[in-house]
């Protein structure tokens, strides 16, 4: 019998809960009674249980992530393995996530072998190792190597499942964070020819009430991928962009809390600009409490380009609706995607006002200026 997990009846089986949690985890990142009992978003309406009368067969926790089911837990008892609890505890977490309208559920999960059969057995999408490096972008250096020796992730995609698709800006925009608080899956397409002084290498923030730019200098060629462009270290330009951070938002309220996390970012001297503007991308998505699963087009081997390669990342991710920015209207091939049975949405984003300094409010300027004056009387 599936049962919806409510806390009279988690109280009630913990202990066999506890056991069979150590069982499947080998004692690695076991979870003790404070984290069942936690209180999470929704865990009540989406989490089961599988009973046999007093006997717990197997157990499942999941929780609401913006417009996800996230499931922390799934645990069957070894002999009940192979006999379908697993599925059936699968099929009523699907069954809740749609009545309640999400559109796609996330599981991190160990790598044993018979965990990942189990999910691709239940059609979920693995996400890439380099995906998984995104996940895990700024967790801390040991418990991020743990975490990619360890664990995977796994999406899988129900009605409405939204896919969204950008190239890797340095320090981007609000709108590129709020684009990606409306997907399920955000693609990075980091395998796009570069354009040299575009928004991959630069943006800008408010200093003496005008726009500064932020340069990265690179040695990309114009026929390089995103990918393989390095930053030209010749140039003192970390110092610079510190320098320029500190001066102008030192009086603000967030400084002490971000600037050390941007700052250490810069000192670890990625040279390859791609992987260093994922790491702030990932910072200030952490900031802005964005999180969604992340993958590189990269790591698909697409031959295709234009919009057919963006119709073809859709189509591998088995997107229903496929969120462009506003300029896709001057550019998509739309009559692919529709013969594809995919919806394309294009983002509306108006940049919310907020105080800056001197009489006038400079829009779209990275979305590091929002953050670090949020809240703030500077």
């Amino acid at each position: 019998m599936i049962k919806t997990l409510n806390k009279t009846i988690l109280v009630k089986f913990l202990d066999q809960i506890l056991h069979l949690d150590k069982l499947q985890m080998n004692n690695f990142e076991t979870w003790g009674k404070e984290n069942f009992l936690k209180d999470i978003p929704l865990k009540y309406k989406f989490s089961c249980l599988a009973l046999d009368r007093d006997k717990v067969l197997g157990f499942s926790i999941v929780s609401k992530k913006g417009r996800s089911g996230h499931l922390h837990r799934i645990v069957v008892d070894p002999s009940s393995e192979n006999k379908g609890v697993g599925s059936k505890m699968l099929q009523f977490i699907k069954l809740k996530a749609q009545d309640n309208n999400l559109t796609s559920i996330v599981a991190e999960t160990l790598k044993k072998p018979s965990l990942v059969r189990f999910y691709t057995k239940n059609f979920f999408r693995r996400i890439s190792d380099q995906g998984l490096r995104l996940f895990s972008m700024n967790k801390p250096d040991k418990i991020r190597q743990l975490f990619l020796d360890t664990y995977t992730v796994f999406v899988l995609p129900l009605k409405g499942f939204t896919v969204s698709i950008h190239q890797p800006y340095f320090l981007p925009w609000l709108g590129f964070f709020d684009k990606m608080r409306q997907s399920d899956l955000f693609v990075i397409l980091d395998d796009a020819q570069f354009e040299k002084n575009s928004f991959i290498n630069r943006n800008q923030i408010k200093v003496n009430g005008d726009k500064k730019w932020l340069t990265i200098p690179t040695k990309g060629h114009l026929k390089d991928k995103i990918k393989d462009v390095q930053i030209d270290e010749t140039q003192n330009w970390r110092q610079k962009h510190l320098k320029s951070l500190q001066y102008n938002y030192s009086k603000t309220a967030n400084f002490d809390r971000l600037y050390g996390k941007i700052k250490k970012i810069y000192e670890q001297k990625n040279t390859n600009l791609c992987q260093f503007n994922l790491s702030l991308m990932c910072l200030m998505a952490e900031e802005l409490k964005v999180q969604v699963p992340m993958e590189l087009s990269s790591s698909l081997g697409l031959k295709s380009e234009h919009s057919q390669k963006l119709l073809d990342i859709n189509k591998n991710f088995q997107a229903d609706v496929y969120l462009s920015g506003v300029m896709g209207k001057t550019y998509l091939d739309q009559e692919i995607f529709k013969k594809a049975g995919i919806k394309i949405k294009f983002q509306s984003f108006k940049p919310p006002k907020y105080r800056q300094p001197g009489d006038n409010f400079i829009d779209n300027l990275s979305a590091i200026d929002y953050l670090f004056r949020a809240n703030s009387d500077k």
